[in-house]
């Protein structure tokens, strides 16, 4: 992929977080020099947020350490296994501040016992190390271990009979909660940072997650940031993943539970098979043919420059037909989808999903699939909702669906979309669907300027969904082309060019535009992509016109990867 820019060493500098466990003093000071490669320049005016994963935040911690590590050394009095193993059940371990900066290199993993709290929130930059020869923690079942503050590189479990986890296991039906943390240059045949037991409730926030690789042994279970192993819980909140590799999911591979994503950053993320950002397996406890759903949430998350094989570049999400799946708030960006797999298929550039789907508030932008579904590739019963949604510069190199394509048999229902300069090789720029009897309908939309390289007939697209109204489509068919609603306004809708407006991407709109005022309004969405509430005579499109509106900031040219 050619980048526009220069690949930075943005230095993510640690407050001195407290120097007693529950303390909840204003932090001070600076201890962190270690530097972070970052894809992107976080100066640019559309570049994903800086402010998420370790040591960025000054979250103080609330655990009240009873036990203190007074050396670096990998065993004897005071070091972290003596005191680790001497610890009583609920007993909190703190570092002595002469600790700062120190690394802790182990010649055996840590083994947790009983349930114990890790906190080094008093010596910031301590590093645990397994010198790329051992693993950091093994963490014995129905245990409940809290992190905090830690930096943990160079573990690794790999090899015939090797424990799942390069930095961190555990066994069975524990409770893991890891905040502040730093996992970088993890390997594992099976999770190559954190791998999380059947039945373990995981919570992991304002951690970064930096070159960890899960894809040594082909495993069809493991990613390289984070895995869980099923009927527990997974919850993620402001990390950030860089740089991960992994068989099924780069980042997070989430297997047969619920699961949370909120306010994170995947960047440059590379999976063999799915999912490079994320991939899920079912949202519910009891898998196929359950009874109930779980539930599968992203949620303003920004995702970009992730590669993968055969279904979804950035997010893989796979439901049960009760499951319900929802992304809203999200920007997913130069994320493709390669040929590969078992199948050899290349479909959904950004997300490839089925289940109950909600997509909404979301920015698609320049994603590319092989085959289908440039940025989106969606199946299932349904019913679907594609709300408040800009796709644009999405591509497809071979086949049909250069924004979606819609491999649905139940209801989708596209509202107050911007579907605009996608381009399918084959067919339909804007989005395919198989059928025309299909309940796909498709509301208060802009849809323009999609393109088709070989059939023109089909350049936006292949049937007429039903119109539900207020739309606007451009430029008028030709070439037989068929035109997407029989009531639309076949007008320029004069889209500016792509800005940033809050956490989201737009394409907003001219002030002339023919889609002010043009949306039905008792269909329109009550804010637009951006939150921004919509007026009495709403617009078409995902973008509300504001006159003299100052959250709205051109993208320069050259700010994409």
């Amino acid at each position: 992929m050619r980048r526009a820019i220069i690949l930075l060493a943005v230095l993510l500098t640690a407050p001195c977080l407290i120097s007693r466990c529950g303390d909840t003093s204003a932090p001070g000071g600076s201890h962190d020099n270690d530097t972070i490669p970052v894809y992107w320049d976080t100066t640019r005016a559309c570049s994903a947020p800086a402010h998420v994963g370790a040591f960025v935040s000054a979250i103080a911690s609330n655990l009240s350490p009873t036990l203190t590590v007074t050396t670096n050394a990998d065993g004897g009095a005071g070091s972290l296994r003596s005191v680790l193993s001497s610890a009583d059940a609920g007993a909190c371990i703190g570092f002595d501040a002469s600790l700062v900066g120190k690394t802790i290199s182990l010649d055996s993993a840590l083994i947790v016992r009983r349930n114990v709290s890790i906190d080094a929130s008093a010596a910031p930059g301590v590093t645990l190390s397994g010198n790329n020869r051992v693993r950091i923690f093994s963490v014995w079942a129905d245990v409940n271990l809290t992190l905090f503050g830690l930096r943990v590189v160079d573990g690794r479990s790999t090899g015939g009979g090797s424990e799942p986890g390069g930095a961190l296991g555990t066994g069975n039906n524990c409770t893991l909660t890891v905040r502040q943390c730093l996992f970088r240059n993890c390997v594992a045949d099976c999770g190559g940072a954190v791998r999380a037991g059947y039945g373990t409730r995981t919570t992991i926030e304002d951690c970064t997650f930096l070159n960890n690789d899960g894809s040594g042994a082909d495993n069809g279970f493991s990613a390289g940031g984070i895995s869980t192993n099923g009927h527990g819980e997974l919850i993620v909140r402001r990390c950030m993943f860089v740089g991960n590799r992994g068989y099924s999911g780069a980042a997070i591979y989430n297997l047969l539970q619920p699961v949370l994503l909120e306010e994170c950053v995947f960047v440059g993320n590379i999976s063999d098979k799915d999912g490079a950002a994320l991939f899920t397996d079912e949202g519910n406890w009891t898998g196929p043919g359950a009874s109930v759903g779980g539930h599968i949430i992203v949620r303003k998350c920004w995702i970009e420059g992730n590669e993968s094989r055969e279904l979804g570049g950035g997010l893989f999400l796979w439901a049960n037909p009760l499951d319900t799946v929802l992304v809203e708030d999200c920007v997913l960006r130069k994320n493709i989808v390669k040929l590969g797999g078992q199948w050899n298929d290349a479909k959904g550039g950004a997300i490839r999903s089925n289940g109950i789907f909600t997509v909404r508030n979301t920015a698609f932008i320049e994603n590319t699939a092989e085959m289908q579904g440039g940025a989106l590739w969606i199946d299932g019963n349904g019913p679907h909702q594609i709300i408040n949604c800009t796709f644009w510069r999405n591509r497809v190199t071979d086949d049909a669906g250069g924004a979606m394509n819609l491999n649905v048999s139940g209801p989708v229902h596209i509202t107050n979309c911007t579907i605009a300069e996608n381009f399918s090789q084959r067919a339909c720029g804007a989005f395919w669907f198989g059928n025309p009897d299909l309940p796909i309908t498709i509301t208060n939309s802009i849809i323009a300027n999609n393109t088709a390289g070989s059939d023109h007939s089909q350049d936006q697209v292949g049937y007429a969904p039903i119109d539900g109204g207020g739309n606007i489509e451009y430029p008028a068919p030709s070439n037989g082309a068929r035109r997407i609603a029989a009531g639309s306004t076949i007008a320029d809708p004069l889209l500016g060019p792509l800005s940033k407006a809050g956490s989201n991407l737009v394409l907003p709109l001219q002030s002339t535009s023919p889609a002010i005022g043009l949306a039905v309004a008792a269909q329109a969405p009550a804010v637009d992509a951006r939150g921004i509430t919509r007026d009495a005579s709403p617009d078409a499109g995902a973008f509300e016109y504001r006159a003299n509106d100052a959250g709205v900031e051109e993208c320069p040219a050259d700010s994409v990867l």
